[in-house]
């Protein structure tokens, strides 16, 4: 807990105001990065795994899964970019972005590889 002291008339001195603000607003940036870490964390800790394996499209329910599952990796590969966009000045966090974008993208692209691969070979038929 934080002693604010208070002058005669009860009310905070300026001259202690600013440094509260900045106080509440490191404190506001920290727990930002800290869910904006945990996010990142949970991206890459979800899809690594996936980066490598088999991506199999036998019919026209794959499909449906596949083409659900790229949707929302795209909207996921469009909060990495607009968080990227933002440059936000922590190294780790930016590293964090990075890589699950490294994950992500091609991740996405192999799925709509895939899916079109599929298409052609159910036109050829």
């Amino acid at each position: 807990m934080i002693a604010i002291p208070l002058n005669n008339s009860n009310t905070l001195n300026n001259d202690l105001l600013e440094p509260l603000k900045e106080f509440i607003k490191d404190i506001i940036t920290k727990y930002k990065m800290s869910k904006i870490d945990k996010q990142l964390n949970s991206i890459i800790e979800t899809f690594e795994p996936l980066k490598d394996r088999d991506i199999i499209i036998q019919n026209e329910e794959d499909v449906a899964r596949f083409e659900k599952f790229s949707n929302e990796l795209a909207d996921l590969e469009d909060f990495l970019e607009n968080l990227e966009d933002l440059q936000i000045d922590n190294e780790v966090i930016q590293n964090k972005i990075d890589k699950a974008l490294d994950i992500v993208v091609p991740l996405n692209c192999r799925i709509a590889g895939n899916l079109a691969d599929f298409e052609m070979r159910d036109l050829c038929k």
